[in-house]
């Protein structure tokens, strides 16, 4: 059988299974006979040695009766939203939908989405004391909200709290119907880029004390799961880690984040805030909402391009957006439990009200002469050769060029040399891209 055939043929049993429970509860519910008395007794299918992503979850984390339930229920729209439909009966005595039955709808989606009253409903029927053992399942010490796999949705103040939407992240929904889990891509809904990188850290040319700097995130991320671990720990610092890369354009830090996602096995997603921001009242929360839930069911690390907004006083850009969506911003960050990177371009006025918020703050300074020299030099490693006669140590000593930028001139003087036919890079290509790039600065 394929993979495709195995998921589908444990997901219909499970689904048949949870059919059968909300039949039973159903006539439980309205007086009507059944073949079972007890809902315990409507015993799920076994799973043995299925090797589908599902049955591999459901093992992993060793699910009781309620909590495969749960997460059949929260599936139930993706696979067979007609499933759920019967709990759109009308209280003929109230000429309305059964409280008890729970549910909502949306604009986009006129299907019935259980909610944690649902769940309740089908499990626990009228028994109060079991409804209330319920609960312990919707908190964030269970493993649901540990693994962000499955949470109910917010309510506002003073709303029943099982009244929220059960939902499953787009991860599971993803690993469970199709057994992979594609990467989140940019979309209206996802303004955030994956950005990745070809190099390893020995292709990057920094001072030693910023790459130990670097380190010291890539160390959290691979004990920090360790460290909370530790109860007295996990109750006095904070989750997540929050780092200020800045520096002048071209120093590294784009890369570093890039070098620091694939040593750690994490994707990064670059997000620019422009792109956050809305003009629409409200959206500018949605769109951060978005990012950070995928980022945070995802694992991935999060890099703010050109924060000189968040981070900066007195500065271009600082004032571009309003207090209350850079605070709103800034309690997205400090809220979240991965691992978030700001970047910024100035070297300066960095606002130090702002300090404190970070774990890390490094600055990645221009590269001295010996560091463009060796940037220069490998720059040509694999690539056409320039001519024997250009002096790279003269033009270290002399050009103030980031690693960037000395790029750009090699991407000038390479295409120079392919369109004159393939010669030698001439050092007067290399000089007037780096002419260029000085009369850009």
């Amino acid at each position: 059988m394929s993979t495709t055939q195995i998921n589908a043929a444990i997901l219909n049993e499970e689904m048949s299974w949870l059919d059968r429970v909300i039949d039973f509860r159903l006539k439980n519910y309205f007086g009507d006979e059944h073949e079972y008395q007890d809902i315990s007794e409507i015993t799920p299918p076994a799973l043995g040695a299925n090797s589908s992503v599902y049955a591999e979850i459901i093992k992993k984390h060793n699910f009781d009766f309620r909590e495969r339930l749960i997460l059949l229920l929260t599936l139930a729209p993706h696979l067979k939203p007609g499933l759920l439909d019967l709990f759109f009966i009308k209280n003929a005595a109230q000429n309305r939908e059964f409280t008890e039955f729970g549910g909502v709808t949306r604009q986009d989606y006129k299907g019935f989405l259980p909610t944690g009253e649902t769940a309740a409903f089908i499990l626990c029927g009228n028994d109060l004391e079991q409804k209330l053992s319920l609960f312990h399942i919707f908190s964030e010490n269970h493993f649901f909200s540990k693994e962000n796999m499955l949470t109910l949705e917010q309510t506002a103040a003073n709303i029943p709290l099982l009244s929220g939407a059960l939902q499953l992240s787009s991860k599971y929904v993803n690993l469970i119907i199709s057994g992979s889990e594609p990467k989140p891509v940019f979309n209206f809904n996802f303004p955030a880029r994956l950005i990745h990188t070809a190099y390893g850290w020995e292709d990057i040319v920094l001072d030693a004390h910023v790459l130990d700097e670097i380190a010291e995130i890539k160390t959290w991320i691979e004990y920090s799961n360790s460290l909370f671990e530790n109860p007295n720990l996990r109750k006095k610092i904070k989750p997540g880690f929050r780092s200020l890369f800045y520096g002048a354009p071209g120093t590294g830090k784009t890369l570093s984040a890039c070098l620091l996602g694939k040593s750690t096995d994490r994707d990064v997603y670059r997000v620019n805030i422009a792109q956050v921001v809305s003009e629409y009242i409200g959206e500018t929360e949605k769109n951060l909402n978005n990012i950070f839930k995928i980022a945070e069911d995802n694992n991935a690390i999060l890099f703010f391009n050109e924060a000189e907004a968040l981070v900066c006083k007195a500065a271009p850009g600082s004032n571009s957006y309003s207090r209350q969506e850079i605070a709103c911003i800034w309690q997205k960050i400090e809220d979240h439990p991965g691992v978030v990177i700001l970047a910024s371009n100035i070297t300066s006025h960095i606002d130090e009200a702002f300090i404190r918020r970070f774990q890390s703050i490094i600055r990645f300074p221009m590269p001295g002469p010996g560091e463009r020299l060796r940037l220069w030099k490998d720059a040509f490693a694999d690539t056409m050769q320039p001519e024997s006669k250009i002096d790279f140590a003269d033009i270290a000593n002399k050009y103030e060029l980031a690693g960037g930028s000395i790029m750009n001139v090699i991407r000038y003087a390479y295409l120079a040399a392919l369109k004159s036919g393939n010669k030698p890079i001439a050092e007067k290509d290399i000089l007037d891209g780096i002419r260029r790039e000085l009369k850009q600065a």
